[in-house]
């Protein structure tokens, strides 16, 4: 196949002066670009790169790709993970990945925990202000976690966002508001391990809006397949792997994502889902979800290449439902 390899290079990304030296960290380097080009030439694929800026329109139109591979973060707007796979959808050119509602709802980490939430998944007791004398829920505890409710470069959050009372909780809201000019998430922090599981493939079964406690995922949710750490208790594996696998189908995530979870060492470590990303990181260094595949005994060349055929097996059955089905022939009678 034709494959389109699409995402943002940090040394293509703009710049601008007084810009945080960290800003682009989270976008693709030129490792993870020649990595999963080779994963996909091994098997016979012909690979093109596409930087996901204002040119790709264009050229996607010029090389007509059987598929893209996309791995775009974007650089400005609310939704800015969302441009590309809209510009895909536009010209219907097939793609890896999350469509384009599920990205934007990520980057919107209010709305995503509203989502969980809504369907009966654990998340903490979270607000969103909007003007930092706004009145502080209940439900809050201190110590609280701030940051804003859309994501920035992982830099960012390492000081200074741990409040232990009401005037430091003012004044960092404060301080969102001014300095990014958006609201500020406001959670009750948990103290305890975070924990990262990786899903990869699709599920075949139609959502639910509430998940059944008992179930185990390997009944409720054929057609994916967990990477979770390998040194957790089986009781404990299979909860995670339920609501993994819950956040992403109520999230409409398509192929892959990866899910964040935070346990509560105060509550007997009482598992809340803290994060998920349809669109996570493929360094075959430094990633999480690269990582766990190989502690699951997936190389990296046998990742990116499942991803791709998660895609083109997806594809394939929107085809054959799409599909007309065969007109009966009717026979008529004149009288």
């Amino acid at each position: 196949m034709k494959i389109a390899l699409l995402a943002n290079l940090k040394q293509n990304s703009p710049t601008w002066p007084g810009m945080p030296p960290d800003q682009w960290d989270n976008l693709n380097s030129w490792e993870t670009i020649q990595a999963v080009t080779v994963a996909l030439e091994k098997e016979g694929h012909r690979v093109v790169f596409l930087e996901g800026d204002s040119s790709l329109y264009n050229n996607l139109q010029a090389i007509r790709p059987d598929i893209c591979f996309n791995l775009c973060e974007g650089h400005f707007g609310d939704a800015r993970g969302a441009q590309v796979p809209a510009i895909l959808e536009m010209l219907r050119l097939p793609y890896t990945g999350s469509r384009i509602l599920t990205l934007a709802l990520a980057l919107d980490k209010p709305m995503t925990k509203r989502i969980l939430s809504y369907h009966g998944l654990p998340v903490p007791a979270f607000q969103l202000f909007e003007r930092e004398d706004e009145p502080i829920d209940p439900d809050l505890e201190f110590p609280l976690f701030v940051k804003p409710s859309r994501p920035l470069p992982e830099a960012e959050f390492k000081a200074g966002w741990l409040v232990t009372d009401e005037a430091q909780l003012r004044l960092q809201v404060a301080l969102i508001l001014a300095r990014y000019n958006q609201p500020a998430l406001v959670e009750c922090y948990l103290e305890g391990r975070e924990i990262m599981v990786g899903v990869v493939g699709n599920l075949v079964q139609p959502v639910a809006r509430r998940l059944p406690e008992q179930a185990t995922a390997a009944r409720l949710f054929d057609g994916l397949c967990f990477l979770p750490p390998p040194d957790l208790p089986k009781n404990q594996l299979l909860d995670l792997n339920r609501l993994a696998a819950g956040a992403f189908r109520v999230m409409g995530c398509r192929d892959v994502a990866l899910v964040s979870f935070k346990l509560d060492q105060t509550a007997g470590d009482k598992t809340y889902l803290w994060d998920i990303r349809p669109l996570p990181d493929l360094n075959p260094a430094t990633s999480a979800l690269c990582i766990q595949a190989q502690a699951a005994g997936w190389s990296y060349d046998y990742l990116i290449n499942r991803l791709l055929e998660e895609a083109v097996k997806r594809q394939s059955q929107a085809h054959r439902l799409a599909a007309p089905a065969k007109r009966a022939e009717v026979k008529t009678m004149l009288v």
